[in-house]
């Protein structure tokens, strides 16, 4: 009788073990693990100029996925992930259980219209298996269009396009796009970069502040006088995008030159160096930087 139980207990055991390896072997190997990276949560967008030109966009406080954010001529973008991570994940195939969350704010509604859709959905119904990289909205020959990089190969991405209107994959149309990641000519050689710096901002050439960081020192600036609630949201870190079939890089330079003057002073005081004289020419709106630029070509091209 005894014998009987000690058997009975020694296959139990036996049993929990195999269970508990089996267990761990599945959770290993076979159970799909995944990373998310959340796409950043909007707390208000406001569109001003008088075009409507100008974007003020909010985030929720502590928002993260701040680099996941862009805009296109009509359209405010959000973009979260979720990738595959366990051993049997394909570095270079969109996995079953992935996806990318895109979400639209359409700007020219009064509501700035949400539309949310998984991409990696799309992407694979179109019969693309290539694993999505990043995807970010531009502006092309006036058109809307998500911007997808991914991985044909190992250091070999390919870029597709996605057209908001259409809802179809298109073709690379080339380098000659709008992004909020280009760079404003000018910036940095007249001090622009290193003013808007001190105040905790970044600038580039369709976009202000679009790390998200807190503005300081806002307060006797004329855009405070000009625009107050705006002023605000840039302190309580708020970012500026530019529509940018609505507003060049010479007025947008000249707009951040008046916006972060003095209050009662027309624009900022800029100034470009005269090669090794020490001297300094003052930059007072985009027109001087061209005109310095011309005649300073040892300095380059930014």
């Amino acid at each position: 009788m005894r014998t009987r139980i000690w058997k009975t207990c020694l296959l139990f055991t036996f049993l929990i073990v195999c269970t508990w390896v089996i267990w761990i072997v599945y959770l290993g190997y076979f159970k799909p693990t995944y990373s998310v990276k959340v796409a950043p949560k909007i707390q208000s967008i406001v569109a001003f100029g008088d075009q409507k030109q100008y974007v003020s966009v909010l985030l929720e406080e502590n928002s993260a996925g701040k680099l996941n954010i862009s805009m296109s001529q009509n359209y405010l973008v959000t973009v979260g992930y979720k990738n595959r991570t366990d051993k049997r994940s394909n570095k270079y195939v969109m996995d079953e259980g992935e996806s990318v969350m895109v979400t639209t704010y359409a700007l020219n509604t009064s509501d700035f219209t949400k539309r949310s859709f998984d991409l990696a959905d799309v992407w694979r119904k179109s019969r693309y298996t290539y694993q999505i990289i990043d995807v970010y909205a531009i502006t092309y020959q006036g058109e809307d269009y998500l911007s997808i990089r991914y991985y044909k190969a190992e250091y070999s991405p390919g870029v597709v396009w996605y057209n908001l209107k259409t809802r179809t994959f298109v073709k690379y149309g080339g380098k000659d796009f709008q992004s909020i990641f280009k760079f404003l000519d000018g910036s940095y050689r007249t001090g622009l970069d290193e003013k808007m710096s001190a105040m905790n901002m970044d600038i580039g050439q369709y976009s202000l502040n679009d790390f998200f960081e807190k503005a300081k020192d806002l307060k006797n600036l004329n855009i405070s006088r000009e625009y107050p609630q705006i002023a605000q949201n840039l302190s309580n870190g708020g970012a500026i995008y530019v529509r940018p079939l609505f507003s060049d890089k010479a007025t947008w330079f000249n707009t951040i030159i008046h916006w972060f003057a003095p209050k009662g002073q027309e624009v900022m005081e800029l100034y470009a160096p005269n090669g090794d004289t020490g001297d300094k020419t003052p930059i007072r709106s985009y027109a001087d930087y061209e005109a310095w630029a011309k005649a300073h070509p040892e300095f380059g091209t930014e």
